[in-house]
């Protein structure tokens, strides 16, 4: 018997977030990322906020992919296995009711009051 999976995006899934966009190339290989998701590929990194910078080199290069569009092939994958996708949704309650059973309670953007 498998899981329930219930998915909850708090905007759309097609909206450009603040994120390098950066995943690794043994996910691509393991989810078949298409190609044309997986854009650039990276080997290293220049990291810099809060006063502080670091160059990072990885043994295995990875990509760079366009979050909005990535998220929404996530999202559909997700759904072909038999997972609920809710976008406009907020958890604002997680209760556990037993092992591996959850009550997660959420509000649609329409209902968030902003």
């Amino acid at each position: 018997m498998g899981f329930s999976v219930l998915a909850l995006e708090r905007g759309p899934l097609s909206r450009e977030k603040p994120c390098a966009g950066g995943i690794q190339a043994v996910e691509v290989e393991e989810y078949r990322v298409p190609r044309e998701l997986a854009e650039r590929v990276i080997g290293a990194a220049h990291i810099e906020g809060w006063g502080h910078s670091v160059d990072i080199k990885v043994r295995k290069p990875g990509y760079t992919v366009v979050r909005g569009r990535y998220d929404s092939w996530l999202a559909s994958k997700a759904a072909e296995a038999g997972a609920e996708v809710r976008e406009h949704h907020r958890v604002v309650d997680i209760k556990r009711l037993e092992p591996m059973h959850y009550r997660v309670k959420a509000k649609h953007k329409g209902s968030l009051g902003s």
